[in-house]
């Protein structure tokens, strides 16, 4: 018997199609109410454990752009610094720690911000894949105006 024909000889088997989720006009309470900020564990080899980072709100993405905006031009560094911050909230980072971090391999914190980056992005795909640098990352995820 071969995988397309049922044990009733003759007759053809047939999977149905995956059913796409029902498309409905959302309200206000809805919107409000929906769980949409994502959180991920990300390991970090090079420092022998994992941190939690997560999405960031609306508010807040508005917020870094200012915060890093200096003169009328985004700073990349205090970009990076604010979206991490932002979104490793296990452990919780300061300024002066993100300093600190600035001495530690910058693949370890670059792996971070890629995925910190990737949650708040825009249109789907990988974000761990390196392909964009977490700069690259951050300012698309987070255009000058």
């Amino acid at each position: 018997m071969s995988d397309e024909q049922s044990p009733v000889e003759g007759t053809i088997r047939s999977e149905a199609a995956p059913v796409a989720p029902e498309k409905r006009i959302l309200s206000v309470a809805d919107i409000i109410g929906a769980p949409d900020l994502d959180e991920q564990e990300v390991f970090v080899p090079l420092w022998g454990g994992s941190v939690k980072v997560r999405g960031i709100t609306k508010a807040k993405q508005q917020e870094i752009r200012k915060a890093a905006t200096v003169a009328g031009e985004m700073d990349s560094d205090r970009l990076e610094m604010f979206l991490f911050i932002a979104g490793v909230y296990e452990p919780q980072f300061t300024a002066e720690n993100y300093e600190q971090l600035r001495n530690k391999n910058a693949n370890a914190v670059d792996s971070v911000l890629k995925v910190i980056a990737g949650l708040n992005a825009t249109n789907p795909g990988n974000p761990t894949t390196g392909e964009r640098s977490s700069v690259d990352e951050a300012e698309r995820t987070f255009p000058a105006r």
